[in-house]
């Protein structure tokens, strides 16, 4: 039951959030993600030209999703 609850809890919060969708090659040099954090810092990671820039700053969640599958997860 308490597996279920922290799912649960863990998908509002995504929900809530909202996924912040970009473009690797959108700006600037392609495969650089650039998003600033909740505490105004620039957080910056690499990703392949094939996929797409995916974060969740509130989470602390910076990565990359495949264009092929749709992009980034959103719930």
């Amino acid at each position: 039951m308490a597996h279920y609850v922290s799912a649960l809890a863990l998908a509002l919060a995504i929900a809530a959030s909202g996924a912040f969708v970009s473009d690797a090659s959108a700006k600037g040099k392609p495969g650089v993600c650039k998003q600033a954090t909740l505490t105004g810092k620039v957080k910056t990671w690499s990703c392949k030209t094939d996929q797409v820039c995916c974060s969740v700053p509130s989470l602390g969640y910076y990565s990359c999703g495949k264009k092929a599958l749709g992009g980034c997860i959103k719930i």
